[in-house]
């Protein structure tokens, strides 16, 4: 029986596991069909309201949970971090995942950026968002969550309810 990609790339070396694992989530990201499209606004970290050829697409980036903005300092320094890569007016690649809407309608997509960049996973390989392991099969993701942890990059800095936005809102929920 054959191993799974995570596992294999766990007898690699850590930096090179981490280019291997970058190289096949280009790849399996190259099979959908890219939108250019110009950056509205980004909500939050995980977050961005697009303009794709005149139509107004509100994006929920795929495998990634950024801080909320209540998750003070967190939420807002992982809005930055993406508004720093995607500042309104700029230009991006929209990659929708086939059928994919969340609760709130929102379409799941990844964003890339014109050079290829792909910055979902800027998102968790900065530390400044977590892999939403409800919503992400993506072993490249975990891989660099793995590596984000590791050198206590963002998020990872500190123990807290920021690391796992999901626990945070649970919490929330129960008080009320």
């Amino acid at each position: 029986m054959r191993a799974s990609a995570s596992e294999e790339l766990k007898h690699l070396p850590r930096h090179i596991a981490v280019l291997v694992a970058a190289v096949i989530g280009i790849l399996s990201a190259s099979s959908l069909r890219a939108e250019s499209c110009r950056v509205d606004h980004c909500h939050d970290g995980d977050t961005c309201t697009l303009d794709c050829a005149g139509q107004i697409v509100k994006v929920r980036l795929y495998c990634v949970d950024a801080p909320e903005i209540g998750q003070k300092p967190w939420g807002r320094i992982s809005r930055d971090f993406l508004r720093e890569r995607l500042p309104a007016g700029s230009s991006v690649e929209l990659l929708r995942v086939p059928g994919q809407r969340d609760r709130r309608q929102r379409t799941i997509g990844v964003l890339l950026q014109p050079d290829g960049v792909n910055l979902n996973l800027d998102q968790v390989q900065s530390g400044w968002a977590a892999v939403y392991p409800q919503y992400c099969a993506d072993p490249v993701y975990y891989m660099a969550q793995e590596d984000a942890e590791a050198q206590r990059r963002g998020i990872w800095r500190t123990g807290g309810a920021q690391q796992r936005p999901w626990e945070w809102r649970a919490a929330k929920r129960r008080r009320g």
